[in-house]
């Protein structure tokens, strides 16, 4: 998964600022740019399309 990608966390939209190599990620939320979280990737789905998103392992 790259950065900058849009993905759904807790239902909210975010854009991934950076992958670790521990399995988390941080996301910042679409619509307030300085709240910024710490994410599990199992937790976030990446949005492919308006209505269709997958687990982040079936992107991998």
């Amino acid at each position: 998964m790259e950065n900058d990608k849009e993905v759904l966390y807790k239902g909210k939209r975010y854009k991934i600022i950076h992958i670790y190599d521990s399995g988390y990620c941080e996301i910042r939320n679409i619509d307030n740019h300085f709240t910024v979280e710490l994410a599990l990737l199992t937790d976030i789905l990446t949005i492919l399309t308006g209505t269709k998103s997958l687990r982040y392992k079936e992107i991998l």
